[in-house]
Order: C-alpha cells, then structure tokens, then sequence
C-alpha cells in the first residue's frame, strides 16, 4: 500500500495504490476522487472529462463551468439556492454546493489521507478519511460538525459520476420500487416531481423502457430519479453491472444516509455519456425542497455527524459474484 504526490492533468493531486488498485483525489479542487483505476489493463471506473488539461473551477462558478467528472462532495445544497431559515435566511449558495469547488487542506499518513474544510457561508467543518480497506474496497468516513448554536438545514450527497458503456445496468436492493422524476430530457419518466414505477416504465407508443440498462450512444437521453422511500436495512447499497462481469459496488450506512438517487447519462442537453450513483441526506437537490417532501437533513447545534461512503469493485468468481457477508444479509 502507498501513498504518494502526482499529478493528474497538470494539476496537483494524490495517489493511493493498494494491489491492482489505484485511486486519484485532487484537494485543490474539493478533494474530488478523479480517478479510480484497475491495473495491469487500466479500467476507469470514474467517468473522465473532455480536455487533456484539468478544467479547475473556483467557488461560486456553476459545476458544467468545470471539469464536470469524476466523485466530489456535495454540500450544503447541490442546486443553487436561497437559504430559507433564519440566521441565513436570504443567503445564496452556489449551483452544486460550496465544497466541491474549494481547496481542502490535507494531511498524507502512510496507508490514508485526510482532507479537511470549512464552509463559506454556513459554519462548518467536513472532514473525510480516505484509506483502502482492503484490495478494491476503498473507504471514505466523514465527520460534520455543526460550529454554531443554530440547527442548520443541509443536504450531503456524493456526486458520484462513473464510467458507463452499452449493456451497463444499475442494481438496487429489492423493494426500491417508486421514484420521483428530477429531470428527463425525452419525458420517458416523466417531468420534475412526478412518480414512476422503477425499473419499467410503459410509453405512449407501446415501447417498455427500463431505466436500469445503459443504451450507449443508440440514445441521446438524460434521466434522474431519486428513490422515494429510504434505503431499507442498515445497510443501503447501489451497484453498476458492466458486460465484462465487472461491477462497482457502493455502501453506505441507511440511518445516517437513507436516501439514493440515480443518472442515466446518454448524452441530452448536458452531453454527458455515464452512470451516477448519488447516496445523500436528502432528495431534492436543495434543503427547502427536501423540508417539502419530507426528506430533509438538519444538523443541530454544535451537533457533530459521522457516515461512511464505501467504494467496492469486484469480478465474477466461479459463475457467481463475491458477495461479502453483509451483502448477501442485505439481499435477502
């Protein structure tokens, strides 16, 4: 295991290899993870962006304005937004949050990196510890503390852009059956706010559309959806299936992170061509949203929170997929 500086598209950036393994995180630019690598053949799980040198953003600056790729943090808000509570009551905050786009400072140890940063226009401090826990099973645990006597509304969702080709297909636990509609470019799952029946949907033409399957470059399609119902067990977990028999496969603890949403990138108006997974503390997109329907995060005063994102990449093994024990347990 290592831990090292490098650089990745001309900016500043470090490098932890564990085995065939081998991640990028940039904490010039929101400790975003940028690149998540299988070696000797040099799979890409994170989705890379357009230019050979790195699109670096600064804060307020609209996300599309930037590179737009790979795994960064989103918080308080994802959404551009006017805060909605006192003492902030009025204030803006920027489109995709405030940590993505600001410098984390960081400490590198031996086998883990910390990285660390404080917010703008809330008063806060995000901390998160990047280690792999085992080959192909890297773990990110954060910690938020709340650094005033006011309750403060928020949303923690990671933006998780991954790398997605035809034949690719999402996989959640059993029971997620009811989604809202937060964008469509066709309408194929509706307009913004509306519910669908996940995975299959039935169009007007008679056609079965299955939200689950990545159709490559046959559409020219953007759909996100979040779960309506919070991830079941204590466990929640989102997964993407590639044709190769590869998959990647996320965890997250569900009372503290109990809601999921998803993309499916084939191109639209944002022409983007990957898979998002996108565990978070609330749907919506924006705090005053998620308050409407129920699905909100409020961080109390001088209150501190912890959670876990964890990233799994595994191969079939002898026709079946290496589960670990708590997946089978959560699958059934």
């Amino acid at each position: 295991m290592t831990v090292e500086k490098t650089s990745y598209k001309g900016t500043e950036a470090l490098a932890m290899e564990y085995g065939a393994y081998r991640a990028v995180l940039l904490p010039g630019q929101g400790a975003k993870l940028c690149s998540l690598k299988e070696q000797p053949d040099g799979r890409e799980y994170v989705y890379q962006g357009k230019t050979k040198s790195y699109r670096f953003s600064t804060y307020g600056k609209g996300y599309l304005d930037g590179e737009c790729a790979g795994i960064d943090e989103m918080f308080p808000n994802i959404d551009e937004f006017y805060y909605d509570a006192e003492p902030w009551k009025g204030i803006w905050f920027p489109d995709h949050g405030e940590v993505w786009a600001l410098p984390w400072k960081y400490e590198m140890e031996e086998d883990a990196l910390w990285f660390r940063t404080y917010g703008v226009r809330l008063p806060y401090c995000l901390i998160k510890y990047v280690s792999w826990e085992e080959e192909g099973v890297l773990l990110i645990n954060y910690t938020l503390e709340n650094l005033s006597s006011f309750s403060m509304d928020y949303i923690w969702a990671a933006h998780m852009m991954l790398s997605g080709e035809p034949g690719c297909s999402f996989e959640f636990p059993k029971g997620m059956d009811k989604a809202y509609t937060t964008m469509s470019d066709s309408g194929l799952i509706g307009r913004y706010g509306d519910t669908f029946t996940y995975p299959l949907l039935h169009c007007p033409d008679g056609r079965e559309y299955d939200i689950r399957l990545h159709r490559g470059r046959e559409a020219d399609d953007y759909q996100k959806f979040y779960f309506a119902e919070p991830v079941p067990g204590e466990i929640g977990w989102g997964r993407i299936c590639y044709p190769d028999h590869r998959r990647l496969t996320i965890e997250f603890p569900a009372r503290e992170v109990p809601y999921l949403g998803a993309v499916q990138a084939e191109g639209g108006v944002l022409n983007l061509r990957c898979m998002f997974l996108e565990p978070c503390t609330g749907a919506f997109d924006r705090p005053d949203l998620a308050k409407l329907h129920g699905m909100n995060s409020v961080l109390k005063p001088y209150e501190t929170k912890k959670w876990y994102l964890r990233i799994r990449i595994s191969n079939w093994n002898g026709g079946k997929y290496e589960r670990t024990a708590k997946e089978v347990s959560e699958r059934n």
